[in-house]
């Protein structure tokens, strides 16, 4: 099937940046392209990729069809990118890519690492630096944590619900397509803490809602009860009881039970689907850098003390910017375009003393 791909080419020939989005994010996002241009101005060329779990990933490029896996999208991503980096030499020539770089933010991030790791074995586009962007540790814990911020409007009186989830509704939908900066702009927030985080919850269940109606178009599985050729409407009334724990248990169980051939346990998948399946790629892969921020409300404890005792030196950390939160400022953007090029960033970043004195453990997702 076709794959598009958004491609910023140097007129000289240049290193390729990949870039890949966090869970859901489509190559033509403003995200994306707000992060490609600063490469682009730097002198890289950049090439940006749909997400696995994007509804134009599951259609065109899926082999297992159901994303969540991975180590298959990870394979499913590397197959595509031999393909677009085949395709831009065959339509500008070979010499335009000196050599091709990696940068994943979020699930990109995660699947940026595991894509190190498979091409550290492969070596079918060797890859000359790889960057992974705020990464999951624990994949099913951020999944659970997106679960629970959709859920937090189940808390509010019946009185104020309505109006609620209406107003960080709309502020989501404000913020999406103005693409107003709040912070570089000194707005002060027009919702409460949770309605921020519904909002964050209600972001990412519509991605899943996306993603399941890209998977019903290829794939039944006997889970969805609406018959085919019903109306839209039916179906995604139905789709969107599915949170993103229901998700796992019926599409990728019924995805990859059959797979494996024996018993599909939650525990296991997460295992293999998360930063410590590879684990030996992030201690010896000297590519490979991660940034995260001490503040990630998708990281545990447990998971930011684990990243800084396996990555050591390759971790660089910073003390503020929740989950993706600074991508925007132009000294973290600089910071990025450093490490990609092989530079100690000049940005600074706090020790690991500095931040065991800040770390405060976060609450426990139910």
């Amino acid at each position: 099937a076709a794959y598009s791909y958004k491609l910023w080419l140097q007129d000289q020939p240049a290193p390729l940046v990949v870039l890949l989005p966090g869970l859901g994010g489509h190559w033509a996002s403003r995200g994306t392209a707000g992060l490609a241009e600063p490469l682009y101005q730097a002198g890289f060329s950049v090439a940006a990729l749909s997400s696995a779990f994007n509804w134009d990933f599951v259609k065109n490029a899926s082999t297992m069809v159901v994303p969540g896996y991975t180590p298959q999208d990870a394979r499913d991503v590397y197959n595509v990118l031999q393909h677009v980096v085949a395709d831009i030499a065959k339509k500008y020539g070979a010499q335009r890519v000196s050599d091709v770089r990696l940068c994943g933010f979020s699930l990109g991030g995660l699947h940026a690492v595991f894509l190190a790791d498979l091409d550290a074995r492969e070596r079918r586009l060797n890859f000359t630096r790889v960057v992974a962007i705020n990464p999951p540790v624990n994949l099913f814990y951020c999944l659970n944590t997106l679960d629970y911020f959709y859920s937090t409007w189940t808390n509010w009186p019946a009185a104020e619900l309505e109006q609620r989830k209406n107003a960080a509704i709309k502020f989501y939908h404000a913020v999406m397509d103005s693409g107003t900066d709040l912070t570089a702009t000194n707005l002060a927030l027009p919702v409460t803490g949770e309605e921020a985080q519904f909002a964050i919850g209600y972001t990412f269940r519509r991605t899943l809602s996306e993603t399941i109606k890209a998977i019903r178009e290829r794939a039944t599985f006997g889970i969805l009860e609406t018959p085919l050729g019903y109306t839209t409407r039916f179906l995604e009334k139905e789709i969107e009881r599915y949170s993103y724990g229901n998700y796992v248990q019926t599409f990728l169980k019924a995805a990859y039970s059959n797979e494996w051939g024996r018993v599909f346990t939650l525990t296991n998948v997460n295992l293999q689907a998360s930063l410590p399946a590879v684990q030996t790629t992030l201690r010896s892969n000297a590519k490979l850098t991660v940034l995260h921020n001490i503040d990630d409300f998708l990281l545990s404890e447990y998971d930011w003390r684990w990243l800084r005792a396996v990555l050591g030196d390759k971790l660089l950390l910073f003390n503020c910017g929740g989950h993706l939160g600074n991508l925007y400022r132009p000294d973290y953007q600089q910071c990025l375009v450093d490490v990609l090029s092989g530079r100690r960033p000049t940005l600074s970043t706090i020790s690991y003393a500095q931040a065991v004195s800040m770390l405060k453990p976060l609450a426990p997702v139910p």
